[in-house]
């Protein structure tokens, strides 16, 4: 009996080890399926106001006018030229490509061919 009680009493001790991993998603570029699709507020949830570096930038899709009123789809939210998302700005859209300032960083975002 006493074996035994020390069996449980290892394997609860080994279990809370694994407990404390933290476990982060990987969308890969895509929409993130655990963030909700509406906001506690009512209103549509974008995580593209959050964008803290490049590295969570999702372009995700561009709509091309040759005369200068284009705009891209970047994490959910549609944007042009001088938008600002937080505290990244969109600074030029081409047919296949975003360029975007974070800080003094600047950064061109190509819109992958699947």
């Amino acid at each position: 009996m006493y074996c035994v009680k020390v069996f449980i009493i290892i394997f609860m001790l080994s279990f809370n080890c694994f407990a404390d991993e933290q476990f982060r998603y990987d969308s890969k570029s895509a929409r993130d399926p655990f963030v909700p699709l509406i906001s506690e507020e009512g209103g549509v949830a974008s995580d593209a106001y959050n964008i803290a570096s490049f590295g969570e930038v999702r372009l995700e899709g561009i709509i091309w006018d040759a005369s200068g009123n284009s705009m891209a789809l970047i994490n959910g939210e549609m944007v042009k030229e001088g938008d600002m998302l937080g505290d990244m700005k969109v600074l030029k859209t081409e047919k296949d490509s975003v360029k975007l300032n974070i800080g003094q960083e600047e950064v061109v975002i190509r819109l992958l061919n699947e």
